[in-house]
């Protein structure tokens, strides 16, 4: 597309676009754009702008140009789209997941809490129990982030379609709230979109792009998550090399201090947040060794993360499931931990995979925390202080 030009806009499902006509699947432009509406295309690296409509299609003169591709976002800033957060394909493909017993499902457009619920019923109505992390790519989603975090598994900050949906300016206090605000509710958080953009290209990110990547993990983000880089840039596995270079010195430099004030009075909500606020407290004091949490969910585990533990955090389970969403946690390592069928076996289990796997030494202290029942979930109840002996 060249600056200037114009360029007609219009619904159409398997149609290829030309210079000529860009067509939309997902809605009918001529129902949505207005004389002097923008269309922005790329996480708005193209822009076009309505010049007419004539109800079937719309005409548009392109203001930024540059090269479309196939399968490109496409944002309507100044229109009002009443788009589902679930369309009839998206079900496809959840029933795929389900059945394919994917972990996380992430459910985009996310407008408030009813979308999640929605998305949670259907899950269940086809017996999965997947996990839903709510895509925070809207001004209503940013508006009403409370209600969504109380029946989200996860939120992921998308920082291209809200720079899309709001001022470019005002994307850095938003993800600095959206990260906070998950960080007091215990909930993963995830930070997308542009993170080591350059790398599409290039075989090293921009010095601001490095300073992007630390500033997020220092700001208490629970992991980040590459996009074009990896889908369809040149150098993936440099850029995947890099992001974990630059997020692991930026732990390095993580201010458990300034982190701390955010959670002030969290801990007050359930017994098994008191007893992980607990934990992280009394390693502190005894220099543990280890946190070990034994979970059946992975929930434990998540709840420990939450306050941040400035000693290794260990997530024991003998659910792979669990062991495999506890990847997602913030600073979690997860152990697998055979089931012999009491809580003490249990956490003697936990205590010796964790001493072998570290190499710790006899006499070390590990912080425990664990239910009464071994099985059953969101019962976690109990903190104890173990001395590790089963070294031989």
């Amino acid at each position: 597309m060249e600056n200037g030009a114009e360029l007609i806009v219009r619904h159409g499902k398997d149609k290829a676009c030309t210079s000529q006509v860009l067509y939309v699947e997902s809605l009918d432009p001529a129902q949505v754009l207005q004389i002097g509406h923008k269309v922005l295309l790329g996480d708005g690296i193209l822009s076009l702008e309505t010049i007419a409509n004539n109800g079937t299609e719309a005409i548009c003169k392109v203001v930024m140009g540059g090269r479309v591709r196939s399968r490109m976002g496409i944002a309507f800033p100044d229109s009002e789209v009443l788009l589902p957060a679930t369309t009839s394909k998206d079900l496809v493909d959840l029933r795929w997941g389900i059945d394919n017993s994917v972990d996380f499902i992430a459910i985009s457009f996310v407008r408030d809490a009813s979308d999640i619920l929605k998305l949670r019923h259907e899950i269940r109505k086809h017996g999965g129990d997947q996990r839903i992390i709510a895509k925070i790519e809207r001004r209503s989603a940013v508006q009403n982030i409370e209600s969504i975090l109380d029946v989200s598994d996860g939120i992921m900050v998308a920082r291209g379609d809200l720079g899309v949906e709001l001022p470019l300016e005002t994307l850095p206090v938003i993800q600095r709230t959206l990260i906070q605000q998950a960080n007091y509710r215990g909930v993963p958080v995830i930070v997308a979109t542009q993170m080591l953009h350059s790398m599409i290209t290039s075989l090293r990110p921009t010095r601001a792009e490095v300073s992007d990547v630390s500033g997020a993990v220092m700001l208490g983000a629970d992991a980040l998550m590459l996009s074009e880089e990896t889908a369809i840039g040149e150098h993936p596995v440099e850029a995947v090399r890099y992001l974990s270079s630059i997020a692991m010195q930026a732990e390095q430099s993580f201010q458990f201090e300034e982190y701390k004030p955010r959670l002030r009075e969290s801990d007050w909500q359930t017994v098994p947040d008191a007893v992980a606020y607990a934990a992280c407290g009394a390693a502190i004091k005894i220099d543990a060794g280890a946190i070990i949490s034994c979970t059946d969910t992975g929930g434990s585990a998540r709840l420990v993360a939450k306050y941040r533990p400035q000693q290794q955090l260990y997530g024991a389970s003998s659910n792979p499931t669990a062991l495999r969403r506890m990847c997602l946690y913030w600073g979690v390592t997860p152990v697998s931990c055979a089931v012999t069928g009491t809580h003490h076996d249990e956490v003697d289990v936990a205590l010796r995979n964790v001493q072998e796997r570290e190499n710790l030494p006899n006499g070390s202290f590990a912080v425990v925390t664990s239910g009464l029942s071994v099985r059953e979930a969101g019962s976690t109840c109990v903190m104890q202080i173990r001395a590790l002996n089963f070294r031989v």
